[in-house]
């Protein structure tokens, strides 16, 4: 609708309309991402260096819940109305987390350094790029790892998105562009 959220130090509400902050919400936590659930009241934000991912009711700004496991949470991704997958820089996890009972449903392992990009491909696939040059391919209904994808010489950051419902795009520190 009329709202633009923002996080650094804090998260602030923009109304698009008048360009004026609608709502601050203190976090005291540096936000790295941050996600509207399907709800659209609820916002989740992905908290740099106290391992969480908080969710906020947008409306009156109070903190509805902690997400906890994570080093550090850099990605957000919103499977389904009651799944969210996050990516965690330095324990270079992916989890995929229950929002119903705001537990863990998995830890996806295998990325050797951080992990910093998501991206839901299908209902049931989700890839991550990582520090470690690749970008792996999950099955986000069982935990397991379908695929590795090898070819960057540098760092993949957020940059992992679709080009088409067939292709896959990431992009490196190492200069390039990839298609998958």
């Amino acid at each position: 609708n009329d709202t633009l959220a923002s996080g650094s130090s804090d998260i602030k509400l923009w109304s698009l309309t008048t360009g004026q902050t609608k709502r601050k919400i203190k976090t005291n936590q540096w936000v790295f991402s941050l996600k509207l659930l399907n709800t659209n009241i609820h916002l989740a934000a992905g908290l740099a260096y106290y391992k969480d991912i908080n969710i906020y009711n947008i409306n009156d700004g109070n903190l509805v819940s902690s997400l906890k496991g994570h080093s550090s949470v850099w990605d957000l991704v919103q499977i389904s109305a009651d799944l969210l997958a996050s990516s965690g820089g330095a324990d270079y996890t992916v989890r995929i987390w229950n929002l119903t009972t705001n537990t863990c449903k998995f830890i996806l392992t295998g990325h050797t350094h951080y992990v910093r990009g998501l991206k839901q491909i299908t209902p049931s696939l989700l890839a991550s790029g990582s520090a470690d040059t690749t970008i792996k391919l999950w099955d986000i209904t069982t935990g397991q790892l379908i695929r590795t994808l090898s070819g960057h010489t540098g760092d993949i950051w957020w940059s992992v998105d679709l080009l088409n419902s067939q292709t896959l795009v990431s992009g490196s520190y190492d200069r390039t562009i990839k298609l998958w």
